[in-house]
């Protein structure tokens, strides 16, 4: 995905609505808030490790489905994404704002299906014990030619 210098890199996460407060498991709701928090460190490490680089944090309530538009607040700021990088519950694969992303240049890592195989907690305990500089290194780092 090769993030370059002034791009801005936008890892989006979706948090859960207010009505699934009451209405979603305790196992639910700590899924996805365990990963918002990871996505919340990836945030904060690429800032720190890609300094001529804008990043942005963007929580935002869930869609409730897969292929579902996010808000339009959440779509505007997608969109000005040179690498946007999902960590969402739910697919934005096929939704229209990745779509106006990918057309306007824009590298799009779509990472729901990792959280749908319950890889998260194994993958939250790893980040925190290993450089997570390593485990972006093949969404923002450019590959390199032997």
């Amino acid at each position: 995905m090769a993030l370059r210098d002034g791009e801005t890199l936008v890892v989006a996460i979706d948090v859960p609505r207010t009505g699934e407060w009451q209405t979603e498991s305790p196992e639910w709701l700590a899924d996805m808030l365990e990963r918002a928090m990871l996505a919340r460190l990836v945030a904060d490490v690429a800032a720190e490790h890609f300094p001529r680089c804008s990043v942005l944090f963007l929580p935002f309530l869930n869609t409730g489905g897969h292929g579902s538009e996010p808000d339009s607040t959440t779509a505007t700021k997608m969109r000005r994404a040179g690498v946007l990088l999902e960590l969402t519950t739910y697919s934005l694969s096929h939704t229209n704002v990745r779509e106006a992303v990918t057309r306007a240049g824009g590298r799009v890592s779509l990472a729901s299906t990792i959280w749908q195989r319950r890889t998260l907690k194994a993958s939250f305990v790893l980040l925190h014990s290993l450089p997570l500089l390593v485990c972006l290194h093949p969404i923002l780092i450019a590959p390199r030619t032997l």
